[in-house]
């Protein structure tokens, strides 16, 4: 009866240290998911910053202070060098041309 005794209590023991290990398991998992995400934030971020600083020169806001006074005027090596200036060209056209269809079509239009 002492070993059934013992042995009831060694596989109790064992049961439990199967338990914590699952518990410490997860808990590094969630540090881990935790890490990854702030990583993966820092990262996005950094990327924006890079490309903040690549906006900082002076030939691109001259170019940008063309585009939006005569974009007629700019240069094909100017959209090809900075060719998100190109894209913010043709997104600032669009919306104005939504605003102006709005204003003719729904009067009423929130987006205006």
């Amino acid at each position: 009866m002492n070993a059934d005794s013992v042995n009831k209590w060694l596989t109790l023991g064992a049961n439990l240290g199967v338990l914590m290990g699952i518990t410490l398991v997860a808990y590094e998992i969630n540090q881990a998911t935790v890490t990854t995400r702030a990583e993966m934030i820092s990262s996005y971020q950094d990327r924006w910053v890079t490309i903040d600083l690549s906006w900082q020169s002076n030939d691109l806001a001259s170019a940008w202070a063309k585009a939006i006074e005569n974009p007629e005027d700019l240069t094909v090596t100017e959209l090809f060098t900075y060719p998100r200036l190109n894209s913010l060209i043709e997104i600032q056209i669009l919306a104005s041309r939504h605003r102006f269809q709005c204003a003719i079509n729904c009067r009423g239009c929130s987006r205006v």
